[in-house]
């Protein structure tokens, strides 16, 4: 287990900031979907491998990663959007799936949040990725190494920008039939 990267302004921890969004995105969410969460508390010890399979065995339709980056560059900025690469047999089967639902999240969540976008990126080296047989989308949400960006990812009008994106993407993928989510 690792705690992520951490905010340079707001000293926030990676896992601390994601499960604020994730709470209120499961919120957001409960009116038209099946949500289930991986985690409640910032207490847990669980593996990328497991919780890929949490989200296997739980029959979800697609599971979503919230995650927020860092580098030694503190100029970068933006969000990216990850989904598996066709490169490696364990993810074949769920890539074209999981692109088109990050084309339509990346889409939404810039637009509500202006954010500047970092691009879409297939990664064949991610165990969340690996070990799914859903299809799954990993959204940086920001650089918590940009002082500016660290502190809006901690302001809860920008998390629910941030929310209120990905429920629009996810409408807008979905028609809002009732799937199964995890986040």
């Amino acid at each position: 287990m690792s705690s992520g990267t951490q905010g340079i302004a707001t000293g926030k921890t990676e896992y601390k900031l994601t499960l604020e969004v994730a709470l209120k995105l499961e919120q957001a969410l409960q009116k038209d979907y099946k949500v289930g969460m991986i985690r409640r508390t910032n207490n847990v010890d669980i593996s990328n491998s497991e919780r890929a399979i949490r989200c296997n065995q739980a029959g979800a339709d697609m599971t979503l990663r919230l995650h927020a980056d860092g580098s030694v560059n503190r100029e970068i900025q933006g969000m990216s959007f990850l989904y598996p690469s066709t490169d490696i047999p364990s993810t074949k089967k769920i890539a074209s799936q999981s692109l088109e639902i990050t084309k339509v999240l990346s889409k939404a969540v810039l637009k509500e949040t202006q954010a500047a976008s970092r691009g879409l990126i297939p990664r064949s080296d991610l165990t969340g990725f690996n070990w799914s047989t859903v299809p799954v989308v990993l959204i940086e949400m920001g650089f918590m190494t940009n002082r500016k960006e660290d502190m809006k990812l901690s302001e809860d009008e920008y998390q629910d920008k941030i929310v209120q994106g990905i429920k629009k993407g996810l409408d807008s993928y979905y028609k809002v039939a009732a799937k199964k989510l995890y986040i």
